[in-house]
């Protein structure tokens, strides 16, 4: 697939109101980039990635302030674990969701093909994958 094959199809007015109204009740958190819980799980919700997709201008996203070691989880049970004291340091963001909505202007049309986000996206994606070693010569 070449990038003039994909068609980015932002959420159409039409679709956004036929859902309920709690799904669009506080809908800027739709593109807040902030942590997502779940007991022990923490997750970073990223729609900067995405902004296309909200209509908007695609930026180069910028990495969450994750340390190395986020993603080494021990998941055995702790059932004694107070998860709010154990995410402390992550509920700062979701406290203050509305500090970390993703903004940006309309996107109008398609990106040029010198727009800096797909210079930057062209120069870090991987446009094959599979198996190196099982490739015909």
């Amino acid at each position: 697939m070449t990038e003039d094959q994909f068609i980015w199809e932002p959420y159409s007015s039409d679709i956004i109101e036929s859902l309920p109204e709690y799904c669009r009740f506080g809908r800027d958190i739709w593109r807040a980039r902030v942590p997502i819980f779940c007991w022990d799980v923490v997750e970073v919700h990223l729609p900067d990635r995405v902004m296309r997709q909200f209509g908007l201008v695609q930026a180069i996203p910028f990495p969450f302030p994750f340390d190395a070691t986020h993603f080494h989880h021990d998941h055995r049970r702790r059932p004694n674990t107070n998860w709010e004291l154990e995410h402390a340091q992550w509920l700062h963001f979701w406290n203050h969701i509305d500090q970390y909505v993703c903004n940006a202007p309309i996107l109008h049309g398609s990106l040029r093909y010198d727009d800096p986000y797909l210079i930057w996206f062209r120069r870090i994606t991987r446009f094959i994958i599979g198996n190196p070693i099982s490739s015909p010569q």
